[in-house]
């Protein structure tokens, strides 16, 4: 399969990321934990792009994250950890 190659731009300008361009900021002032789910591992590829891009912590569990990595405890008590 072809690798797609889209820049920072066409991410971002996507309406579901400009609306975590609006949401996230005020919910990350709140102090709130952001859960974000999907089934799809590009869609997941294609977050992780925005959240890298706009500078937010994340922690990012899936089918490759190594079992000892995948401790949700990691994300629940990490105050650097937002999504």
């Amino acid at each position: 399969m072809r690798k797609h190659i889209l820049s920072d731009e066409d991410i971002c300008s996507s309406g579901k990321m400009q609306m975590l361009d609006e949401l996230l900021p005020q919910m990350k002032e709140k102090k709130e934990k952001v859960l974000i789910f999907s089934q799809f591992v590009i869609v997941l590829n294609l977050l992780e792009a925005y959240v890298n891009i706009r500078g937010h912590e994340y922690v990012r569990f899936d089918g490759s994250t190594l079992r000892e990595e995948r401790s949700v405890r990691r994300f629940q008590g990490g105050t650097q950890f937002h999504i």
